[in-house]
């Protein structure tokens, strides 16, 4: 995967995600395009920082 891809998968800006991988939070490695993330680093990366959230039900009349 790429960092565009992940960035437009997850609604964040590509910028977050080059943080990431220079954060060492995700781990890539890079070709002549960029940064290349691999789908098990990335299953890695949101099991490890996904939160779960919780929402209230809506009011039922």
């Amino acid at each position: 995967m790429r960092v565009r891809e992940i960035a437009q998968q997850e609604k964040v800006h590509i910028t977050t995600v080059r943080n990431w991988i220079r954060d060492g939070a995700l781990k890539a490695s890079t070709d002549e395009v960029g940064y290349i993330i691999s789908s098990e680093d990335w299953e890695a990366f949101k099991k490890k920082y996904t939160r779960i959230v919780y929402t209230a039900n809506p009011k039922t009349k």
